[in-house]
């Protein structure tokens, strides 16, 4: 058990009652077999059906249904969601049932808005399998897909009834996966953490070891703001720090075929983004070279991911969270504070990334 106390008064006092527990397959029991659910839907993709699907059947006794989907964001698509749709349909899904997924934060994304839309509503668990869906996916409700390669523009708010987190399932990842969850956790600290990001600044940083101890934490940050604000009205907004320039990435490489991974498209968001910052006056010289040192000595440098800014700005103009045609961000205003609706000069858009660009 790692769940702190913090975290349970987060959860308990949430609009939704979201309840986030961890290491209890004895409660993921006793919800699968609760009567009140005609049928009980596992949906997985093809790397947690190999990966974990089996530890899942090992802690229950009832028959469920599984539907399985492709892995991989380029699958995270609304012909994917018809697919689901007619298993369901296949399957006798009706309204009295329950959803459980078991993945990533695609199947955390795609399945999520499946059962939120098919009957107009079925409830839902989640059992988060990867770093980057412990600490950031499973946390406030959002669900969506992408459509012509653009991240979640079609999407619904609804919570899952339970999250389930499970260190094991940690266990099951490649270094890169865990790697790629990682880029959410430097985000908590930029934008609410500052004393985490100096402390990991100060010493030999790993993290691929024991990454299980930065997700009680992450989860209470995100936990804190998305209970001030569920719908993303205002300070939840401070969440899609890194996300304008790297869901712009993340989607040029959709584009193109040659996927990239959230968490590396959001590594180099971060680092674009402390740039804007420090241009709009908001950080110091010395706190954006710190934020890019740090996170390239996790990530490494790949400038090939900036090397069409025409388009990647294009893409940008198609955001979520722009207004009037202006592209708009969250920024840092010092490291552990965050602002959000700031609109930006295209010229700085386009001097941040020559900044990534750069080899320092």
């Amino acid at each position: 058990m790692i769940l702190t106390q913090p975290v349970v008064k987060a959860a308990k006092n949430q609009t939704e009652q979201q309840k986030i527990i961890f290491e209890d397959w004895e409660s993921v029991r006793d919800i699968v077999n609760d009567p009140k659910y005609s049928q009980v839907v596992v949906f997985v993709d093809s790397n947690t059906e190999k990966l974990c699907l089996f530890t899942f059947f090992e802690h229950i006794d009832r028959q469920v249904r599984v539907i399985s989907v492709p892995a991989g964001e380029e699958h995270k698509t609304l012909d994917t969601c018809a697919y689901v749709y007619e298993q369901m349909i296949r399957k006798n899904i009706d309204r009295e049932s329950l959803g459980v997924l078991i993945g990533g934060g695609m199947v955390g994304d795609l399945a999520g808005y499946c059962c939120a839309t098919y009957m107009r509503g079925i409830p839902f668990v989640s059992l988060p399998t990867t770093l980057l869906s412990q600490v950031d996916a499973c946390v406030g409700g959002k669900l969506g897909v992408d459509v012509k390669g653009l991240k979640n523009v079609v999407g619904v708010f609804q919570e899952p009834e339970k999250v389930f987190v499970f260190q094991s399932f940690l266990k099951t990842l490649p270094q890169v996966q865990v790697r790629n969850g990682f880029a959410e956790v430097i985000k908590h600290w930029l934008i609410a953490d500052q004393k985490s990001f100096y402390e990991a600044g100060k010493e030999v940083f790993s993290y691929d070891k024991n990454p299980e101890k930065w997700v009680a934490s992450s989860i209470r940050t995100k936990l804190d703001i998305t209970t001030k604000d569920p719908k993303e009205t205002g300070l939840r907004k401070i969440l899609n720090f890194g996300h304008t320039i790297g869901h712009a990435i993340e989607t040029s490489g959709l584009i193109k075929g040659i996927p990239i991974l959230h968490g590396e498209a959001i590594a180099v968001g971060m680092i674009c983004e402390s740039y804007i910052s420090y241009r709009m006056n908001l950080l110091t010289e010395g706190e954006n070279f710190a934020i890019r040192q740090f996170i390239i000595s996790v990530f490494g440098h790949n400038p090939k991911w900036v090397s069409e800014p025409e388009q990647l700005v294009d893409l940008m103009h198609k955001d979520k969270k722009n207004r009037n045609g202006k592209i708009r961000f969250s920024l840092l205003e010092g490291i552990g504070n965050a602002v959000y609706n700031w609109e930006v000069p295209e010229e700085i858009i386009y001097e941040s990334l020559y900044f990534y660009k750069q080899k320092w």
